[in-house]
């Protein structure tokens, strides 16, 4: 953890994020903080993980804006770094299921149907999210300390 905050004062420098921080192992979910939807989903997550092994960034952020390859910057959806790759929409979704507890694993059944329909349907929400939950002036801010800790660049948002 000590290792994302170092990464996350040093967003300035592009080659430090794309030689260090790409390399790691370090999970990492880059949602939009001022969408409530998204905020829902963070805290569900962190509310059912099977242990504290994700770390969270909010999409505008300057570590997010260093971090991310452009293409990814212009997708509206949560972004998921796991494993030296990046996930979005649906796959996304997926890719954070075995961070889960178990009761969760049911849902990687959606694997079974085809990637294109799932991210019709993600995009058909996403494209509506606003207008159904709303947004937020501020990014969610956890109160614990422990969980503050694994949301990357937080002070950023304040």
């Amino acid at each position: 953890l000590n290792f994302i905050n170092a990464a996350s004062e040093k967003y300035d420098d592009n080659s430090f994020v794309d030689s260090s921080l790409m390399r790691s192992n370090i999970p990492i979910l880059f949602s939009d903080g001022r969408c409530q939807m998204c905020n829902f989903w963070v805290r569900f997550i962190l509310n059912n993980e099977r242990s504290p092994l994700l770390n969270f960034c909010y999409l505008n952020s300057p570590f997010a804006e260093a971090f991310l390859h452009s293409d990814l910057k212009s997708i509206d959806s949560v972004i998921l770094w796991v494993d030296g790759k990046f996930y979005t929409k649906s796959s996304a979704a997926l890719r954070l299921l075995p961070f889960l507890k178990r009761i969760w694993q049911c849902l990687l059944l959606f694997h079974l149907i085809p990637k294109s329909a799932r991210d019709r349907v993600y995009d058909f929400i996403a494209e509506r999210r606003i207008r159904w939950f709303g947004s937020r002036n501020s990014c969610y801010f956890p109160s614990s300390i422990s969980v503050r800790e694994r949301f990357i660049d937080l002070h950023s948002q304040i």
